[in-house]
């Protein structure tokens, strides 16, 4: 799936960057950041107005049920 993040505040420290731009997203990777990679098509655009976009984010205050519940949902591929 393609998907483009649009007029969102990307916040990326790694890289150094602060600024409303683009994010374009190809098969849950990002494919670009401002330029619209070639042959991208977004097949969903997501206007992240007023939000900050913060690629590699994770939520921290996801719960787990057991080590065990989520090590077999994670090999049987849920």
């Amino acid at each position: 799936m393609q998907i483009e993040i649009k007029n969102g505040r990307l916040i990326d420290p790694k890289n150094g960057v602060d600024r409303s731009t683009s994010v374009f997203i190809v098969d849950g990777k990002v494919a670009g950041l401002g330029q619209v990679p070639a042959g991208f098509s977004a097949e969903r655009t997501i206007d992240a107005a007023g939000c900050i976009v913060c690629p590699g984010l994770i939520d921290l205050g996801a719960r787990l049920n057991s080590i065990e519940a989520e090590l077999a949902a994670a090999v049987a591929g849920a």
